[in-house]
């Protein structure tokens, strides 16, 4: 089922504007209240992931993502989710 016209961008729309919330650094709620019209009155609310946020509790994870991409393309996507985390874990399992 494609989108075409009108309905094409507004799906676009939605897209990036769940990605632009998904990867902010800044205080969750701005956006979500934006998205609805609304405006809010602070600079962080003090309870989202973000504004909870320490640089010190922040971990990178690119490098397991990469490895877990890779698997999958070298898969060939052919396999199920549990296949893929038994190569990823090692297992000698057939």
């Amino acid at each position: 089922n494609k989108k075409e016209g009108q309905e094409k961008e507004v799906a676009e729309k939605h897209l990036d504007d769940l990605l632009k919330f998904i990867e902010t650094k800044k205080c969750r709620r701005i956006p979500l209240m934006d998205y609805f019209g609304e405006e809010y009155p602070n600079e962080e609310c003090g309870m989202c992931d973000n504004c909870l946020s320490t640089d010190e509790n922040v971990e990178d994870y690119t490098i397991q993502a990469k490895k877990l991409m890779e698997c999958i393309s070298e898969l060939e996507e052919s396999f199920g989710k549990t296949q893929v985390v038994n190569v990823l874990r090692g297992s000698k399992a057939k």
